[in-house]
């Protein structure tokens, strides 16, 4: 497909491994990532920074550079930095929830928080604040307005697509997925539910969808066995509806 801009789609990437690993299934001639911001909750991202935040352990630099975006809450400025044409943006990241420190500051509970032994670490003195209960819930819908308005004030906040891809319940073999952290994925895609209806009042994003009976497990997935490591066949579904966005974009909308 030729680009009427004659250049490629500018894709940044807000959330996790599902906006991200989709990219790949792209038409890498039209598409290009620009940036990938992971492992920051809406929450953190929108409070005040962490300074002492110790990462020097963790082996992978990617990892680092996560934990030290979620510390900063740097996420306006690598959304911005990265002049894109879409925005790609899925809740997944959300889902262990934040940890609050006696000050008023926040870090997202990622996987990566976890495997650092930083969350075990700070939970002595930290609040732990499960996702989708309503002091999340709460922290989380006024942490979206100011998202919200840091978008408008980017000219951003229309080139936002929101992925809504549901944890899958089966894998493509006929089995259940494995819970990660014991979270199934019917009780998670239900507590997503109230996420997903506030957004709605926010603004009129737009929208990447694939209904649940679409959205499979893949057994071999690079990442591993998980609800949120899809199929190919659900990445193309997803790609599929990115790209009726992207076709749209006019020329130099970037």
């Amino acid at each position: 497909m030729t680009d009427p801009r004659g250049d490629q789609v500018r894709v940044a990437v807000y959330g996790s491994c599902v906006s991200r690993d989709a990219v790949e299934y792209l038409d890498a001639d039209r598409h290009q990532l620009v940036t990938y911001v992971a492992r920051q909750s809406v929450i953190s991202a929108f409070s005040d920074p962490v300074d002492d935040l110790d990462v020097s352990h963790v082996e992978s630099p990617f990892q680092r550079r996560m934990l030290n975006g979620d510390a900063e809450g740097n996420l306006m400025e690598r959304l911005s930095g990265a002049e894109p044409d879409v925005v790609l943006w899925d809740l997944t990241d959300e889902r262990l929830g934040v940890l609050r420190s006696p000050h008023g500051e926040y870090l997202t509970r990622s996987v990566e928080l976890i495997g650092s032994g930083i969350d075990t670490d700070l939970q002595d003195t930290w609040e732990l604040i499960e996702f989708g209960t309503d002091e999340h819930f709460a922290l989380w819908a006024r942490a979206v307005a100011r998202f919200a308005a840091a978008l408008r004030a980017a000219d951003l906040i229309d080139k936002v697509a929101l992925v809504r891809v549901p944890w899958a319940t089966r894998s493509t073999d006929g089995g259940i997925p494995p819970h990660p952290f014991g979270h199934r994925p019917v009780v998670v895609n239900r507590r997503y539910h109230r996420y997903y209806r506030h957004l709605a009042g926010v603004h009129p994003w737009k929208q990447v969808r694939v209904r649940a009976w679409f959205a499979k497990a893949d057994p071999d997935h690079q990442w591993g066995h998980a609800p949120f490591h899809y199929h190919p066949a659900t990445y193309h579904a997803m790609c599929a509806r990115i790209e009726t966005l992207t076709d749209r974009l006019p020329p130099g909308s970037g």
